[in-house]
C-alpha cells in the first residue's frame, strides 16, 4: 500500500510478502516487479512489459474496452 500511495498507482497491485506465497506460485512470479496486463474480460494479454511496449498495449486495450462498453444514458435532471 505504501508503494501504491507513494507512486500514485491507479491499478491493482499485489504484494505476497514471501517467495513461498501461493499467489506467487500460482501466477508463476519469479522476479519483482512482475507485470500482468489483464483486459476488461479478464484475459491475460501481456506479461513483463515495460515502457512504451506496456503503454501501447494498455492504450490498445482501453480503446477496445471503450468500443465494447455499453453506452450510458445521460442523467436527466428533476
Amino acid at each position: 500500500v505504501k508503494a501504491e500511495q507513494r507512486t500514485k498507482m491507479n491499478w491493482r497491485s499485489v504484494w505476497a510478502g514471501t517467495a513461498d506465497d501461493p499467489i506467487l506460485k500460482g501466477w508463476n512470479v519469479r522476479r519483482w516487479p512482475t507485470v500482468y496486463v489483464i483486459d476488461h474480460t479478464g484475459v491475460i494479454r501481456g506479461k513483463d512489459l515495460h515502457g512504451k511496449d506496456l503503454d501501447r498495449l494498455v492504450d490498445t486495450l482501453v480503446a477496445d474496452a471503450e468500443k465494447t462498453a455499453k453506452p450510458q444514458r445521460p442523467i436527466s435532471g428533476p
